[in-house]
């Protein structure tokens, strides 16, 4: 397990009570490789034609599949903007809301970029602004 601060690991504990032994746990385990389609370049169904390496749906991401953990980004694919390396509970929040399609949106903690671009495959008659506070990461 990574080396955790022990006020973290106290205030986990008392946030988390019984279910503390399961965060644990999860620290303990192999951290779970993604990617996410760039929709905006190719289409889920063509990239599920031609991709070349073991792909499984992510349940709540139509866009999100689960990978092997041999890393990605020299992958062709991935320099061409088909798709782009993110972690599974980053997809997570662009699917909190259920967009129609023409919203404006503020993306206020934008880099490195990934859920702007889920964003913007979701609001293809939107706008989409994305910022980044930390200069470091903009």
């Amino acid at each position: 397990m990574m080396n955790l601060n022990p006020v973290f690991l106290d205030r986990m504990k008392q946030i988390l009570g019984d279910e503390f032994p399961a965060f644990l746990s999860a620290m303990n385990e192999p951290e779970q490789k993604s990617i996410c389609v760039n929709e905006s370049k190719i289409s889920i169904n063509k990239f599920r034609e031609i991709v070349d390496f073991p792909i499984e749906q992510i349940p709540y991401e139509r866009a999100g599949f689960y990978i092997d953990n041999e890393k990605k980004g020299r992958h062709p694919l991935h320099h061409a903007g088909a798709f782009y390396i993110q972690e599974p509970s980053a997809m997570f929040t662009v699917n909190c809301f259920k967009f129609s399609g023409n919203e404006r949106v503020l993306d206020m903690c934008a880099a490195p970029g990934g859920k702007s671009i889920q964003i913007a495959n979701r609001i293809p008659n939107g706008v989409l602004v994305s910022n980044e506070v930390v200069r470091s990461r903009a």
